[in-house]
This record gives C-alpha cells, sequence and structure tokens, in this order.
C-alpha cells in the first residue's frame, strides 16, 4: 500500500483540531457547548506535546510508540504549565483565552515546521497517524504482561487519565467567582485616603461612592448616605454583571462639632436590610 498520501495525516488532524478549538473559544455563540471543553481538553493535553515530539523526532524509528505517547501528555502539560507561569507576570495574567492562545500560536507554528522537516527525509522513514497498529502493539505488550503487571497498568492508566481530565478541566472550565458586590468610598483625588476629616462649617467637601456589580448578573441597588441622622443622598440604580460606578458625591459641613457620615448600600429587591456598610468621621471645626 502506498503510504505517502498519509504521512501528514497526523499534521493535518493537529491543524483542524487546533483551529476549531480557536473557533469555539472565540465565539461566543459556541463558547458554552460540550465540544468547547473536550477540543480544550485535548490543547492542554495532547496537541502541543504531540507537534514538539513530532518536530525533534519526525522519523517513526526515532521513538517508540508508547514512549512517543507519554512524551506527549508530559511536555503538552508542561508546556501548559511554564505559559501559565508566565502570564502570571504580565498585564494579562491567568486566564482560559490568555493560556489557550499561545498554545494554539505554539501548535500552529510548529505544524508548519514539522511538515517542512518530515519533508525533508525520506518517505519510508516518515510518522505516520496508523491507530490500528499503535492499538495492536498496545494489545500484544498488555497480555503478554502477567496478571499483577495487568492490574497496575490498568491502575496506572486509569489515575493519569483522571488527573489530567481534573487538571484541564478546571483549566478550560474554571469555577465561577463567588458573587459579591463591591461598595468603597475614595478620597476627591480617586485614591483610599485624603478624606475632608476636618472641615470648617459651610465648607464643600468631596468623595466618590463606588460601586463593582461582580453578582455574573444583571443587579439593582439602593445607595442611601445619610449625616447625623439627615438624609444627604438616596438613589436607586442599576448595574450588569462586572459593570462599576463611581458617583461623585458632594457634601456641604454643617455646624461645629463630630459628625459621623454613614453609607448604606441596599442590593434590591432587599430593602430592609443592609448589604454593605461605610461610614466617615468628619470634624467641623468651629
Amino acid at each position: 500500500m502506498d503510504h505517502k498520501k498519509f504521512s501528514y495525516t497526523d499534521l493535518l488532524l493537529i491543524l483542524i483540531l487546533t483551529i476549531l478549538c480557536a473557533l469555539f473559544f472565540y465565539t461566543p455563540i459556541l463558547n458554552e457547548t460540550i465540544v468547547k471543553s473536550i477540543l480544550g481538553l485535548l490543547l492542554i493535553v495532547f496537541i502541543p506535546g504531540y507537534v514538539v515530539i513530532a518536530f525533534l523526532f519526525p522519523r517513526k524509528s526515532d521513538l517508540s510508540t508508547i514512549e512517543r505517547l507519554a512524551l506527549t501528555v508530559i511536555l503538552s502539560m508542561t508546556i501548559t504549565v511554564l505559559t501559565g507561569m508566565v502570564l502570571n507576570y504580565t498585564p494579562w495574567g491567568i486566564h482560559v483565552i490568555t493560556i489557550l492562545t499561545p498554545l494554539v500560536v505554539i501548535t500552529l507554528v510548529l505544524c508548519v515546521a514539522t511538515f517542512w522537516r518530515r519533508s525533508r527525509i525520506p518517505y519510508e522513514e516518515h510518522l505516520r497517524l496508523d491507530l490500528g497498529n499503535f492499538f495492536r502493539r498496545m494489545k500484544l505488550g498488555f497480555f503478554q504482561e502477567s496478571k499483577t503487571g495487568k492490574i497496575l497498568s490498568v491502575i496506572v492508566a486509569i489515575s493519569i487519565v483522571l488527573a489530567l481530565s481534573s487538571t484541564a478541566y478546571v483549566i478550560v472550565m474554571p469555577k465561577q467567582n463567588e458573587s459579591y458586590s463591591q461598595f468603597y468610598i475614595l478620597g476627591p483625588d480617586g485614591k483610599i485616603n485624603n478624606f475632608p476629616t476636618t472641615m470648617s462649617p459651610g465648607q464643600e467637601g468631596n468623595l466618590i461612592i463606588g460601586v463593582v456589580n461582580n453578582e455574573n448578573k444583571q443587579k439593582s441597588y439602593r445607595l442611601f448616605v445619610t449625616s447625623n441622622g439627615e438624609v444627604l443622598f438616596d438613589e436607586v440604580f442599576t448595574l450588569n454583571g462586572k459593570q462599576k460606578m463611581e458617583i461623585p458625591f458632594n457634601f456641604t459641613a454643617g455646624d461645629p462639632g463630630i459628625r459621623k457620615m454613614e453609607f448604606f448600600l441596599y442590593k434590591l429587591p432587599d430593602n430592609a436590610n443592609t448589604y454593605r456598610y461605610l461610614y466617615l468621621w468628619i470634624n467641623v471645626t468651629g
């Protein structure tokens, strides 16, 4: 049988899977399907390592099938971990897209490089995708083992699959952050200091009141501000998920004395229980 036309089937399959993975992760309409998780799992635990090994050892005689498979998985996980470590020190941080993007780029570049390198060696020495032969060798080696060896092989294989699958799933499908809303006050310069804590009667003070919706859905709030029982501000507003609002708040110091300015945030429809509470002591000097 002429195997020439099968010499690059593995690289073509890797290219297709990588492009599909990018398509499913970068297209919102496809982002919530189970196919995305499967493709992401392959990109993390198999694809990058395969093309690296295929580039370094282009001849089928360079490594046995078992050695090639083991190195593929180990190297793929190593590349993923190193990518995450590098991203941790960049402005982009560690996220599903920021991890998968360099993996996609590495895979595409190495596919081209492997195609070029493989084309420079004789066809008879090309690494070919031959799943039938691979499983025959695996089956033969398994049945030649002792009973104890077979049991250990099965246990080790299941343990590796579970460990790799769990790790990849955590990366591809990270747990949603806990739902909460941030509530804070800033000074007039937008910093968490320089609050107007000492004022003269009639002097105008300035603050910034901030609310961030980390509820992963649209949420309505009521902001209520008082000073020694006097209502200074009362407003209802709605924020989308991950949306932030910073409200400039201006007030005028009253009579001399110590005044306690209180900030209440209610998460509607609960208008009875305060969700977040802040306060600021202001000394109005005579």
